[in-house]
């Protein structure tokens, strides 16, 4: 009877040291994939951005090219209603403020949202250019929705 008994006992440690492995590495490899899952999403929301930043730029260029603030404001609200973006702004070659759009918090996850945009995402500058010539800047903050 102490042999079953130490041969039942030495049988469950080494189903329990099994076990113990087997969630050991499970958990390594879900971690593994999670972080590079989540890398993968922000390189592609951050190439996303840069194509929204790009485009916007085109669109505004004659309205900062003449620093009239009321076309680069509407220009920019037209184009930022259509896309995920928290915050832009654009300001000319000196640095002064020339618009600045921020999309409405409606709920109380937009506020969570930006915040781990903030954390996982980088925010882009763009230079706007008119023949050749820097003569702006746009600044663009995803609203991390994607």
């Amino acid at each position: 009877m102490l042999k079953s008994l130490s041969k039942n006992s030495l049988a469950s440690v080494f189903d329990r040291m099994n076990l113990t492995i087997a969630l050991l590495a499970t958990a390594l490899v879900a971690s593994f994939v999670t972080t590079l899952g989540v890398s993968t999403l922000r390189i592609y929301a951050e190439d996303n951005l840069l194509l929204i930043a790009r485009s916007t730029s085109y669109a505004v260029e004659a309205a900062v090219f003449f620093r009239d603030s009321e076309a680069t404001r509407e220009g920019l609200a037209v184009i930022m209603q259509t896309e995920r973006v928290a915050i832009a702004t654009i300001t000319d070659i000196d640095g002064k403020l020339l618009a600045q759009w921020e999309q409405p918090a409606n709920h109380m996850l937009d506020d969570f949202k930006r915040y781990l945009a903030e954390v996982l995402q980088r925010s882009v500058e763009q230079p706007i250019e008119s023949q050749g010539n820097v003569i702006g800047y746009l600044s663009l903050q995803a609203d991390g929705e994607k």
